[in-house]
C-alpha cells in the first residue's frame, strides 16, 4: 500500500501537467442561387491540441488538423479536389523554454499578430487554410516552422519586451479560382515552398490601458503568384506553377482602451524585393495598407466591431502589354494580389450575440464591404444552436457580391450556405 501511495503521489504532477481537447466538425454547402442541385463543398475533420508542462520552465505543445474535403473549386496549391481529399496538418508541433525574463520557442508555430478583428495586415508570418470554406479563425490558420526569442527585461516585469523571429519553412494561403475564371483550359502545378527564410523583429509595449508594437519582417508573399511555365496550342493549355515572391515590411498597431469602447489600429507598409514582368499586373507592387475601428460591448450579451479598412499603391502603373496569354495570367494574379485599383477604401461590421444559457441561439454578422469605383463585399452571418455545452448545430452564409473585377465579385458564383454541427471536448 505504501509503494502504490508514492507511485500515485509521482505521477500526479504529471498528469496535472498535461491538458488537451479537441474539436470534430462536418459542414456541407450549398450555392445560393442552386441550392437543391449544385454543392459547393463538404468538409469534416478533427482539430486535437494538447500541452504537456512538466515544470514552470518547459512546455510541450501540439496541435493537429485532420480533415477531408469534396469541391468543385479549383484550389491553389492543392489542385483540383472535386474528387475529394484528405490532408493532416501540424498547426503547432513545438518545445518552449521560459525563465522570467526569456522565452525561446522552437518547432511548429503559429503567429497571431494585430491588433483589429478580422483584418490584420501586420499579421506577416501567417498562412491561411483558404480551402475550407469555414468561419472559425482556428481551423483556417496556418503555422511555419520557426524558432522565436522573446525577452523582456527586468525578469519580466517591464512593460517593454523584444522579439526575434527566424522562419525556416513560411506558411502559406491557399487561393480560391473560380473555375469559370480558368475556362478549363489552365492547369496548375505543384507549388515549390520554403526557398527563402523569413526574419521579424518585434518591439511591444504594454501599459496601463495602451499598448502598441513595431514589426520589421523580411520574408515573402503568403499569397502567390501564378506564373506561366508552358503553353500549348493544339489543345489549347497554360500550365501555370504559384511561386512566392519575397518582400519587406514595417507594421505599427495602437490599441488603446477607453473605458466605454476600445480603439484598435494596424499599419503595414509591404515592399516587394522580386517582381515578375510575365506574372506581375503592376510594375511596382509595394503597398500599404491601414485599418482603424472601434470595439464596444452592449450590457452582457452584445459586442459591436466597426473598423474602416484600406490599401493604397504608392506607384500604381499597369505592366506593359503583352501577348494576350500573358495578359490573362496577369489578370488572374491582379484579382489575387487585390491590385485592381491604385487605392481602395471600404468597411467592416462584426456584431456578435452570446447568450449566457444552453438551448439558445448564438448569432454573428460580419459584413466586409469595398466601395471604391467598383464594389465587392462579403457577408456572412451565422447562427449557432448550443443544444448542449459540447455539441453545437450551425447554419452560416457566404455571399460574394461585386464587380467582375474585383478578388470577391469573382467569387459571386461561389455563394453558399452551410448547414454543420461540432463536438467540443
Amino acid at each position: 500500500m505504501i509503494s502504490l501511495a508514492l507511485l500515485l503521489t509521482l505521477l500526479a504532477p504529471s498528469a496535472q501537467a498535461f491538458e488537451w481537447g479537441g474539436k470534430l466538425w462536418g459542414n456541407s454547402l450549398v450555392k445560393t442561387s442552386h441550392p437543391l442541385e449544385q454543392q459547393t463543398q463538404h468538409n469534416g475533420g478533427a482539430r486535437i491540441f494538447g500541452k504537456y508542462k512538466p515544470n514552470d520552465s518547459w512546455q510541450f505543445s501540439l496541435e493537429a488538423l485532420g480533415f477531408g474535403i469534396q469541391t468543385p473549386l479549383l484550389i491553389v496549391p492543392k489542385k483540383d479536389l472535386e474528387a475529394g481529399s484528405a490532408f493532416v496538418e501540424f498547426n503547432q508541433l513545438s518545445l518552449m523554454y521560459k525563465t522570467e525574463s526569456f522565452r525561446l520557442k522552437a518547432g511548429r508555430q503559429i503567429t497571431s499578430w494585430g491588433k483589429s478583428d478580422g483584418i490584420n495586415p501586420t499579421d506577416f508570418l501567417s498562412g491561411k487554410r483558404n480551402l475550407l470554406l469555414v468561419t472559425e479563425d482556428s481551423l483556417t490558420r496556418r503555422g511555419h516552422t520557426s524558432a522565436s526569442l522573446e525577452w523582456t527585461p527586468q525578469s519580466g516585469a517591464s512593460p517593454w519586451s523584444f522579439e526575434f523571429w527566424y522562419v525556416h519553412e513560411h506558411a502559406y494561403s491557399d487561393v480560391l479560382l473560380n473555375s469559370k475564371l480558368t475556362q478549363n483550359v489552365i492547369s496548375l502545378n505543384e507549388q515549390e515552398l520554403y526557398q527563402e527564410k523569413e526574419f521579424a523583429l518585434k518591439f511591444n509595449y504594454l501599459g496601463a490601458g495602451f499598448d502598441f508594437d513595431y514589426i520589421f519582417y523580411r520574408g515573402v508573399t503568403k499569397t502567390p503568384l501564378l506564373t506561366e511555365q508552358s503553353r500549348s496550342l493544339l489543345p489549347l493549355n497554360i500550365s501555370l506553377k504559384p511561386i512566392y515572391a519575397r518582400q519587406e515590411g514595417h507594421g505599427l498597431n495602437i490599441a488603446r482602451d477607453f473605458e466605454n469602447y476600445i480603439l484598435r489600429s494596424e499599419i503595414a507598409y509591404q515592399r516587394r524585393l522580386d517582381t515578375f514582368a510575365n506574372a506581375d499586373a503592376i510594375t511596382n507592387p509595394d503597398r500599404v495598407d491601414v485599418v482603424i475601428g472601434f470595439e464596444k460591448s452592449v450590457g452582457e450579451n452584445h459586442r459591436f466591431n466597426i473598423q474602416a479598412v484600406g490599401h493604397h499603391y504608392p506607384d500604381y502603373q499597369r505592366s506593359p502589354s503583352t501577348d494576350q496569354i500573358t495578359r490573362s495570367v496577369q489578370n488572374i494574379n491582379l484579382l489575387l494580389q487585390a491590385q485592381h485599383q491604385e487605392t481602395r477604401i471600404g468597411s467592416l461590421l462584426v456584431y456578435q450575440y452570446e447568450p449566457l444559457e444552453l438551448n439558445q441561439f448564438k448569432f454573428k454578422f460580419s459584413w466586409m464591404n469595398y466601395f471604391h469605383y467598383e464594389s465587392a463585399q462579403l457577408i456572412t452571418p451565422q447562427f449557432d444552436y448550443l443544444w448542449t455545452e459540447n455539441f453545437h448545430l450551425s447554419i452560416y452564409a457566404l455571399i460574394f457580391d461585386g464587380s467582375r473585377n474585383t478578388p470577391l465579385g469573382v467569387l459571386k458564383d461561389l455563394s453558399s450556405v452551410g448547414f454543420g454541427a461540432s463536438l467540443v471536448f
